[in-house]
């Protein structure tokens, strides 16, 4: 809200005019917020939840004995239990609200007129317990239409469907809520922001999307590997590449024999000797070559032939 300071001797009209030109114009969406709260509400009352702790109520003479409060979530009271009557504290292990422990007074559907809050001890003067004002909040949300307030001194007022009638001479002290508030009476409506703490269990607001992160270039391909040559060990085996062949070595064509000089004719009339074939084997043997037998034992055989036609030639020319 718009909260200034404005001197009253040289005001202006317009020194009091708000930013924004309706109420509703602060609050943004309310609609959300009034959905909201219901289904924390909703969740909170579920026993199953185990979210708070339902006071237990015992009616004994018109008094209304309280028990059973919890330290560490909202205790809740259901107003029918407690409405018109004294509560009394006696078996409340001295319980008192606060941030982490909130009163929650539930009002039941059909309800005309809210009244005092009568806990026995607990004062709505200021320097006693007025503080707790800002710990008790009484759930209205299932009321409609017009609802009376008159007597009611501590408590802020959660009622986004009902219109409340504020007729009381008695000073109120708290939060109100409502879809509308009229007020007739000699009280006054002390503003006191309610402080307690709800928990919501699992009914929470959905998160505000993140974006998506920027897509990476790949990497490039790297060229693959050339595959191994494969051998097949029982396969045929193909050269890479042709192989140039080397030139062909020329045979060795052997020497043509010659002819063997003729032998001497021996001066004296005497038979000639015939020379040993010694030499003969001892060039085979040399040579080792098989092709050349043929010629070396056809020249021999000349030799001797011619031998023995001069020999009888000589014969004769004696005789």
């Amino acid at each position: 809200m718009d909260l200034r300071i404005v001197p009253f001797a040289s005001a202006e009209l317009t020194d009091f005019q708000t930013s924004k030109p309706a109420v509703a114009d602060y609050f943004g969406d309310v609609d959300a917020h009034v959905a909201s709260v219901e289904s924390y509400l909703t969740s909170l009352y579920d026993p199953s939840s185990d979210l708070a702790r339902q006071v237990t109520v015992a009616d004994q003479g018109g008094l209304a004995f309280v028990e059973g409060f919890t330290t560490d979530r909202p205790n809740v009271i259901d107003y029918a239990d407690v409405a018109g009557k004294t509560v009394k504290l006696d078996r409340a292990g001295g319980y008192a609200p606060t941030a982490q422990a909130p009163l929650i007074v539930r009002v039941p559907a059909g309800t005309m007129e809210i009244g005092q809050l009568r806990f026995e001890g607990w004062s709505s003067q200021a320097g006693v317990q007025q503080s707790y004002a800002r710990y008790i909040m009484l759930d209205l949300s299932d009321l409609t239409g017009s609802v009376r307030i008159n007597g009611l001194e501590m408590g802020s007022i959660w009622a986004p469907d009902a219109d409340l009638e504020f007729s009381s001479d008695v000073t109120t002290n708290g939060q109100w809520f409502a879809r509308s508030v009229t007020t007739n009476g000699a009280g006054e409506i002390h503003h006191h922001t309610f402080l307690g703490e709800l928990p919501c269990g699992d009914v929470t607001d959905p998160a505000e999307p993140t974006d998506p992160a920027e897509p990476t270039d790949p990497a490039e391909p790297t060229d693959p590997a050339e595959p191994e040559l494969e051998i097949d060990p029982e396969g045929p085996v193909y050269p890479l590449g042709p192989v140039d062949p080397a030139d062909p070595v020329a045979p060795i064509v052997p020497a043509e024999p010659t002819d063997p000089a003729a032998p001497a004719v021996p001066a004296d009339t005497a038979s000639p000797a015939v020379e040993s074939s010694a030499p003969v084997a001892a060039f085979l043997a040399t040579t080792g070559g098989l092709p050349m037998i043929g010629a070396i034992v056809g020249g021999a055989a000349l030799i001797a032939a011619g031998v023995v036609a001069v020999w009888r030639v000589r014969r004769a020319a004696h005789d």
